[in-house]
């Protein structure tokens, strides 16, 4: 049954009793309506059908049951979790979102280096060990995004950051241009979750009118990160070597991964309320009541291949009608795209300081002495 289907008034017709009409209750915008779909246990259940004005029998009968939170001050709702459950929820989120974008630029005061241990020409290619990181920021969101609406964001964000975890240790293993060039790919496919699914988190634990001090501690992760990345970067490039800058990284991202399992839980209200529904069908079950019904919230209704690929259309839709949306992507396009290659310009700006050690490439804007 379609979920609008159960909005409009029903006949329900059952062979032993007279028709009766029911009226489905209004959910609330963060109440999830739940089809309690009866398995048959004798003839009466099993007979049990909708009919139309006319009598005729349209569909099997679904009840219908709307879970929901208990009323507007439940704990289990994350926009009512205590303040500082909040922020530290809020800080977790913002740290995942600060490594990516210091590990994007981090490398860039020891590029050259990479380049001759790995062979890579300079120009254009040697460019691309930078640049193909922030390439990956371009295509994760399209699908971590839409996928964190489906699982939940934690799931998605925890995943994604094992990833990112994982090919950033293996640069530092990398021995050739192609596993460089690979392993940073995908490091930025999981590094860009943070950006794609941390404003959702925040969305859901702050109300709009208090969730501007958290949105600002959020955004410094972006904007401070391009610029601490080759300050860190060179000093550990030049006294150790260019695969410290990752196996660094990989080590911040590895305690913020375990901080994070400890920290920060499920805030998508969907997911909670699906978590909810099935422990009340687990809890009927157990006490012998309702044993043969199951609860399924209505947005998994649809098969699961068919719910991921609606979500994943769903990005693709927007830029594609949206006029806002296309020009915002044009304006971050510009970005994302100067800003790779001014990082590169680092090690060989002609106002470097008279000394070329690595450290110093970061601070090209000193006048010479």
């Amino acid at each position: 049954m379609q979920p609008e289907s159960l909005e409009r008034q029903t006949s329900v017709a059952y062979p032993d009793q007279t028709n009766q009409t029911t009226t489905p209750s209004h959910a609330s915008p963060n109440d999830l309506r739940c089809e309690v779909s009866p398995q048959p246990r004798d003839r009466a259940n099993s007979d049990a059908t909708l009919t139309d004005e006319k009598g005729t029998v349209t569909e099997p009968i679904q009840r219908v049951k709307t879970i929901g939170w208990d009323g507007p001050d439940d704990s289990a709702n994350p926009k009512n979790w205590s303040r500082s459950k909040k922020w530290v929820a809020t800080i977790v989120v913002a740290m995942f979102t600060f490594i990516s974008p210091v590990s994007s630029s981090m490398i860039a005061p020891a590029l050259k280096q990479v380049g001759n241990d790995l062979h890579v020409p300079t120009g254009f290619r040697q460019s691309m060990l930078l640049s193909i990181f922030v390439l990956a920021y371009a295509v994760g969101p399209l699908f971590l995004g839409p996928l964190s609406e489906v699982f939940g964001r934690t799931k998605v964000l925890y995943l994604a950051y094992l990833f990112f975890l994982i090919f950033c240790l293996a640069c530092g293993f990398a021995q050739t241009e192609g596993q460089f060039l690979a392993f940073r790919f995908i490091s930025g496919l999981g590094g860009s979750a943070p950006l794609a699914i941390g404003p959702g988190v925040l969305a859901d634990l702050w109300p709009a009118e208090e969730r501007g001090k958290a949105l600002g501690l959020y955004v410094a992760g972006p904007l401070l990160g391009p610029a601490i990345g080759p300050i860190a970067g060179g000093y550990i490039a030049e006294y150790t070597t260019w695969r410290w800058v990752f196996w660094s990284i990989a080590i911040y991202t590895a305690l913020m991964q375990i901080a994070g399992l400890f920290a920060l839980q499920e805030t998508y209200a969907p997911v909670l309320l699906a978590r909810k529904a099935a422990k009340i069908a687990k809890a009927a079950k157990a006490a012998g009541t309702d044993n043969n019904l199951s609860l399924q919230p209505t947005h998994t209704t649809l098969p699961l291949p068919q719910l991921v690929r609606r979500a994943l259309k769903r990005p693709f839709y927007l830029l594609a009608t949206q006029p806002i949306i296309q020009a915002l992507t044009l304006y971050q396009l510009y970005l994302y795209g100067s800003y790779p290659f001014s990082n590169e310009m680092l090690p060989t700006h002609p106002h470097n300081l008279s000394r070329t050690q690595t450290n110093n490439s970061h601070r090209h804007n000193l006048p010479s002495k």
